[in-house]
C-alpha cells in the first residue's frame, strides 16, 4: 500500500495495487489457516516433552516458498517498473531501487526456511531453534 501513495488517486494502477494488496492478505490468511489445520490435525507433537513443535511437512514448505518468491518478485518488480522513468538523479534512483531490491534478502531467508521445514525430521533436536531463527530473519527484512 505504501507504493500506491506514489500513484494518482482514482487511476487504474492504484486500483490494481489495492487488489494486489488484498491478494497478499488472502494468501497470508490461507497460509495461517493451512498451518493451523496441519498442526491441529496431527496432535502427536502435543505429548512430546522434549520437542514441542508441530511438524509442518513438505506441502506447507512448498506453498510458503512459492508464495514468498512470487510475493517478493512482485514487491520488487512493481516499484522498479513505476520508478524506472521518474526523473530522479542517478544517485537517488540507485538508492530507491536498492531499497526495493533488498526484498531479495527476504526471499533468501524464505528459501532457508523452506529447506529447514523440508528437512525438519532430520534436524530433530535443533529443528525449533533453526526454523525459529530463519523465521526471525525473514520477518526482519519485511
Amino acid at each position: 500500500m505504501s507504493i500506491s501513495r506514489l500513484v494518482l488517486p482514482k487511476t487504474r494502477v492504484r486500483r490494481s495495487l489495492f487488489v494486489l494488496s488484498c491478494c497478499f492478505i488472502l494468501v497470508c490468511c490461507a497460509l495461517v489457516i493451512q498451518k493451523i489445520w496441519v498442526c491441529c490435525r496431527d496432535t502427536s507433537w502435543h505429548n512430546n516433552n522434549n520437542h514441542i513443535q508441530c511438524y509442518l511437512g513438505r506441502t506447507v514448505g512448498i506453498i510458503s516458498l512459492c508464495s514468498d518468491i512470487i510475493g517478493d518478485t512482485i514487491l520488487v518488480a512493481v516499484p522498479v517498473q513505476m520508478l524506472w522513468n521518474v526523473g530522479l538523479p542517478r544517485s537517488q534512483r540507485c538508492l530507491v531501487l536498492t531499497i526495493f531490491a533488498a526484498s531479495v534478502l527476504s526471499t533468501l531467508a524464505g528459501i532457508v526456511y523452506a529447506v529447514l521445514v523440508f528437512n525438519a525430521r532430520i534436524l530433530y533436536v535443533y529443528r525449533g531453534l533453526l526454523i525459529g531463527l530463519a523465521t526471525d530473519i525473514m520477518v526482519s527484512y519485511l
